[in-house]
């Protein structure tokens, strides 16, 4: 008789810094960064390191209800932050960030656009269709999609497949709050789907109805990890874990934002992005980190000096002038 797997809870405190609009907008700022950092707690810590979290939050607490860091005045901020990252280094607890170049989300999302716009020109059919242009995606959402894909990545790695995720955020919006849980149930979400599309034939005058299906996924090609269940707090109270979040997505954010000129379009999301971060070794958190980050290839900054170079030759020089206007256009940090 086979027994009943053995399920690990795991709290993630997360919060984010930086840009966080959507993908219609471009960078305000050169090299404008969006960062969500997480911190990892094993069930079998949270007692403990709940308490301690939550006693130095309250050191820091001047009124009732949550703390932010940039609440604080700066010699406050800096002991916080102190006092914050001592803890997690004595925890050994785990650590995870997700950046995005806004810029780079903003080419990515216009490039989608011409596509789409292409395939609508090219149309033959005499079937018309109620034909969009695609949505801009939230910058916040997929910000959180890649930490908590990493969350996943880091249980995986350590063989940790079975779990109880509780989710823990600061106050978000409402729509942004579901738009988190729908992301983090589809991740795992591997069955078919049934989109129905409805046209209009104007030589019959008829309403046409019909369906775009998607197979399911092969169970060869599911992620080997199992969320038995998945939990999401908005804390409304003073919460240390998510305020410990919050101090290090700001040290993140502050670190993008002061990288000099020539790290400033680079990619974001490896270690030895962040090295000279305090926390550097709790966010080395994967044995492995593979070859590539998505986000990084996905959504690379347009004056990346690296991708640049990988442009053919006799596109090259357009590139480097379409990023001399764009940093005569745009302001610096």
């Amino acid at each position: 008789m086979t027994s009943a797997p053995a399920i690990q809870h795991v709290v993630l405190a997360c919060d984010e810094s930086g840009a966080k609009g959507y993908a219609d907008r471009d960078e305000q700022v050169l090299g404008e960064v969006g960062v969500f950092a997480g911190i990892m707690v094993p069930g079998e810590l949270l007692t403990t390191a709940q308490a301690t979290f939550d006693a130095i939050a309250a050191r820091y607490q001047t009124s009732p209800g949550k703390v932010h860091i940039t609440d604080l005045a700066p010699g406050q901020q800096a002991k916080l932050r102190e006092e914050m990252f001592q803890l997690i280094t004595e925890l050994r607890l785990p650590c995870f960030f997700e950046a995005v170049h806004v810029a780079g989300f903003h080419v990515f999302f216009r490039r989608f656009e011409r596509q789409i716009k292409s395939a609508q020109e090219q149309r033959q059919s005499r079937i018309k269709l109620s034909l969009r242009g695609p949505t801009p995606d939230s910058l916040h959402v997929a910000l959180f999609f890649g930490l908590y894909s990493k969350l996943l990545a880091f249980c995986m790695e350590r063989d940790r497949c079975d779990l109880h995720v509780e989710v823990r955020t600061d106050q978000v919006d409402d729509p942004i709050f579901k738009d988190f849980q729908a992301s983090a149930r589809k991740l795992l979400d591997f069955g078919a789907t049934v989109n129905r599309v409805t046209g209009f034939d104007p030589d019959t005058k008829q309403v046409l109805k019909g369906t775009v299906e998607t197979a399911e996924v092969p169970p060869e090609h599911r992620l080997p990890i199992t969320i038995h269940q998945l939990d999401f707090r908005r804390v409304k109270h003073l919460d240390g874990l998510v305020l410990a979040a919050d101090v290090l997505a700001n040290s993140l954010a502050y670190l993008y934002r002061t990288r000099p000129p020539k790290e400033r379009y680079r990619r974001l999301n490896r270690p030895e992005s962040v090295a000279a971060h305090p926390l550097a070794l709790s966010l080395d958190a994967f044995n492995d980190w593979g070859a590539f980050d998505a986000s990084d290839l996905l959504y690379p900054h347009p004056c990346d000096p690296d991708a640049v170079r990988q442009t053919p030759w006799y596109r090259r020089w357009l590139r480097y002038l379409e990023c001399w206007i764009r940093e005569w256009r745009i302001p610096a940090a």
